[in-house]
């Protein structure tokens, strides 16, 4: 289970995997049912916004 800004993630809702870019910790996954797809758009969102802070 992964916290980000206080929105739980559970495993089986979606794969996570953790990168390390400059000390940045960077999220992705892939999505496994409706509800792991919704979040994986909004991590890949949340993504955009480290990577271009």
């Amino acid at each position: 289970m992964v916290f980000i800004d206080n929105v739980e993630i559970k495993a089986y809702q979606i794969e996570i995997f953790e990168v390390f870019i400059g000390g940045s910790l960077i999220l992705s996954g892939k999505a496994l049912e409706e509800e792991g797809k919704r979040m994986h758009d909004n991590l890949k969102d949340y993504r955009k916004e480290i990577l271009f802070r």
